[in-house]
């Protein structure tokens, strides 16, 4: 299966951003998505973009075509 190390990376940095880990009355100053999206791609290289942008689309093309598989999350050692 197909890891999806950078999808991962960019949902982690976006619920960190929103503050995802807080019950919604104790977040504070939550960027927009255009605000955080502009930050986030000021900060990341045009090959990592590429290669989130690749992930998704991957992505929604196994879950769309019935690939539940990709929604499970193992570590591996």
């Amino acid at each position: 299966m197909r890891q999806y190390v950078r999808l991962i990376d960019f949902m982690l940095a976006l619920g960190t951003a929103i503050q995802d880990y807080l019950p919604e009355d104790e977040r504070a100053n939550v960027p927009d998505l255009k605000s955080f999206l502009d930050e986030w791609t000021s900060r990341t290289s045009l090959i990592e973009l590429y290669r989130v942008g690749s992930d998704i689309r991957s992505y929604l093309v196994k879950h769309t075509a019935g690939g539940y598989t990709v929604d499970e999350y193992s570590v591996t050692s």
